[in-house]
């Protein structure tokens, strides 16, 4: 989904700027290839279980493929094909065990996987480098899924010296792999806050892009539509905001285009793409513009059944939308938006718990702006039930901690406005709001 680099948190302080807003971001789209060429192990019974959601028979499916090549190898030890076949099977395992949420066997299958890579590497260094490249990146995206960043830049970077090498050797055959793995290090280096090298990285990505498109149009279209939103996050973190909004229109253009040869094909990544360019575009103050282009980017959205994403940018939407005066219409989208997160919190509580609280205590201060004072006390008063509840979960989380002060003053400013009392830290279970029962 596309995610936002700030929270909506900012909200739960009521002296708020009500022209405040998140912006969205979403990591370009890579080609499907890792790096790893066509000898890279088939596992289509896997798949086919993967896909189905049966992630442990998919493990097993693996796991017994592993067996044999194991056993293949240990026939024939100094065979390349059964080694690299066991370093490719090692891969699709690590994937198979992480879908299973067997994290630590998923990193030690990688690892082991890229040992095979490196001592492979040195027999047979043309045969091998791409495939320890594109191993490499996918390591660093599961130790960035694990909030292992340090280690995740360091895999990145060793993967995108690898690319650089071959693509100087041979430009004309690892120009894509090469944008591929600098988008990642661009998306890395801004989550590290290394704002300048994001911005680096992504540019010369969308360079790449570039030519590859001028040579091959219809491959490259969409690759060059979603580096060029990376590229627009990252020019917005340097404070670049018209280069940035630029960029986004120049991808939202892009999209358009192929939208109409390819309905539906690209929807995903085009609903992302309006979300960026809306924000971007009431950065520029250009309200109208922005909702425009939000509305698209959530009818897309609810056309595609993506709730979570929809909630999310109605939020969003809100911001502009007060930031213009328009009251009622600000209260309706949170009202929809907190419909929507509350009944994905029912299904997943620990993926949503957050969104509730969070929109719960927009959506208060926003009642409270519009003179509904008894409405804005009651979902300040579920909003900061809701933050205790996270923060009792999660004691170690100083952001719920945070929140929870913020929306315990708010709540307390509401009360003494009806002219009650102020708020009892002491309240029973009973108080704890709906969607936390």
């Amino acid at each position: 989904m596309a995610e936002t680099t700030t929270s909506s948190r900012e909200e739960a302080a009521l002296i708020s700027s009500s022209s405040s807003t998140s912006t969205p971001t979403a990591t370009a789209e890579a080609p499907a290839a890792l790096g790893i060429d066509a000898e890279q192990p088939e596992e289509p019974e896997a798949d086919a279980l993967r896909t189905a959601g049966r992630f442990e028979e998919a493990v097993k499916v693996v796991e017994e493929e592993l067996t044999t090549i194991r056993s293949q190898l240990k026939a024939q030890p100094a065979e390349f094909k059964f080694k690299q076949n066991l370093a490719g099977t090692l891969i699709n395992y690590s994937h198979a065990l992480h879908n299973a949420s067997r994290s630590n066997d998923a990193f030690a299958a990688i690892k082991e996987s890229i040992a095979l890579w490196r001592s492979l590497r040195e027999t047979w260094p043309e045969k091998v480098e791409g495939h320890l490249a594109g191993t490499l990146r996918e390591y660093s995206n599961q130790l960035e899924g694990a909030g292992k960043m340090q280690d995740a830049l360091k895999a990145v970077e060793e993967s995108l010296t690898i690319w650089r090498s071959l693509h100087k050797a041979k430009p004309a055959e690892y120009g894509e792999e090469l944008a591929e793995v600098l988008i990642n290090h661009s998306d890395m280096m801004g989550s590290a806050g290394q704002h300048q090298n994001a911005l680096k990285s992504s540019e010369e990505a969308v360079q790449i892009y570039r030519s590859l498109h001028q040579v091959q149009p219809e491959a490259f279209v969409k690759y060059l539509a979603s580096a060029l939103l990376c590229y627009s996050n990252a020019l917005s973190r340097t404070g670049r905001n018209a280069d940035a909004l630029q960029a986004i229109g120049e991808s939202v253009a892009i999209y358009r285009t192929v939208d109409k040869a390819q309905p539906a094909a690209n929807s995903q990544r085009y609903a992302h793409a309006l979300a960026t360019f809306s924000y971007r575009l009431a950065e520029a103050q250009r309200f109208e513009e922005a909702l425009k282009a939000g509305d698209e980017g959530i009818a897309m959205l609810r056309c595609l059944g993506n709730d979570a994403e929809v909630a999310q940018n109605l939020v969003i939407r809100s911001k502009f939308l007060s930031a213009m005066g328009r009251g009622e219409e600000t209260t309706n989208s949170l009202e929809e938006a907190l419909k929507l997160y509350q009944t994905l919190h029912k299904a997943q509580p620990e993926a949503y718990g957050e969104d509730v609280a969070e929109t719960l205590s927009i959506y208060s201060v926003r009642l409270y702006q519009a003179g509904r004072q008894e409405e804005a006390v009651d979902f300040a008063r579920q909003s900061f039930q809701a933050y205790r509840a996270l923060h009792k979960a999660h004691p170690e989380n100083h952001q719920y901690e945070s929140m929870l002060g913020a929306t315990r003053s708010n709540y307390t400013v509401f009360l003494m406005q009806l002219g009650t009392q102020d708020v009892d830290d002491d309240d029973e279970d009973e108080d704890v709001p709906p969607a936390y029962q």
